[in-house]
């Protein structure tokens, strides 16, 4: 995963902090691209990735607007290229890999390694 991604660094929320607003709060949901909330300002710009890993690990999700996130992802960016088809295949891995009671630590992302045949 490193090879791939890198984690940026950020502020977290709770969900209970999302009042309303235009800028969706992100967290460990598998549907709606993670939205779990919306609030009056951000904290991340448009193009990061977030990956859930806490309660439904493994997911990623592209984040093509300004957000925030809760604690239970990370967010990280491309620093290789991968199409939608590679990375899909990656958050499956990671699904099958990680779950709730297995979750997904800063330290374990750094040593994920997906094997992806060219």
């Amino acid at each position: 995963m490193a090879d791939y991604f890198e984690i940026v660094s950020g502020p977290s929320h709770f969900t209970r902090d999302a009042k309303g607003g235009d800028y969706p709060l992100i967290g460990a949901s598998k549907y709606n691209n993670g939205i779990v909330g919306y609030m009056e300002t951000y904290d991340f710009d448009e193009g990061y990735y977030t990956l859930s890993k806490n309660g439904n690990c493994g997911f990623i999700y592209r984040q093509e607007q300004k957000f925030n996130r809760t604690a239970d992802v990370i967010i990280i960016r491309k620093i290789k290229p991968l199409n939608d088809d590679l990375l899909n295949f990656i958050s499956l891995q990671l699904n099958m890999m990680f779950s709730w009671v297995n979750k997904i630590t800063t330290e374990k992302y750094k040593t994920i390694e997906i094997y992806i045949y060219k």
